[in-house]
């Protein structure tokens, strides 16, 4: 499953806050749930974010260095045209829609509700990070489980891999249950 996760989400995800829905999504992403889609518009601006002070008084440089780098070594990347404009609330966000259809994705994760509201563009379905943790990482974990249950013949490094896999789906997908939240 391919996923492009708009600037906000990713940089609200990198605090790790448990309970939220955007934390949520960034930690499926890092445990291997979806490929992450990412343009060089999305980290461009990802880094002016992440260095607005709101981000340097909850992150240590460590952790800012330590996220951008792993978004530049494990997301996939997708250039963009810059043909797209006036679908989105600001610039920046038809940017990341653009991302979303170049990269043919599943999903787009976004915190604008305009983009929201289209519910689908051009293939891609558009998303909270609320509603994708919901509709999409639980249904997953579940059906991680029933594939544990149904695969008894796995080898045991078989069995142990799908069994984190479903472990992590369901806790991300607990935290959304308990603590629940659209913002960090």
């Amino acid at each position: 499953m391919r996923v492009v996760v708009d600037t906000n989400t990713l940089a609200s995800g990198s605090l790790g806050k448990s309970g939220s829905p955007v934390t949520a999504v960034v930690d499926a992403w890092r445990s291997g749930a979806f490929v992450l889609v990412v343009s060089p518009d999305i980290l461009d601006e990802l880094s002016r974010t992440l260095a607005k002070p709101y981000f340097t008084e909850h992150l240590t440089p460590g952790d800012i260095t330590a996220f951008r780098d792993l978004l530049h070594t494990i997301a996939e990347r997708v250039t963009v045209a810059g043909a797209l404009e006036g679908i989105a609330t600001h610039p920046e966000d038809d940017r990341i829609l653009e991302a979303a259809t170049t990269a043919h994705a599943d999903y787009l994760v976004t915190g604008d509700k305009k983009l929201q509201d289209l519910k689908e563009y051009q293939g891609v379905t558009i998303v909270s990070a609320r509603q994708f943790t919901s509709a999409v990482l639980r249904p997953r974990s579940v059906a991680l489980m029933e594939q544990a249950a149904a695969n008894a013949n796995l080898s045991e490094d078989e069995a142990e891999t799908l069994a984190e896999e479903a472990v992590t789906a369901v806790r991300a997908a607990k935290k959304i249950d308990t603590e629940g939240g659209d913002r960090p």
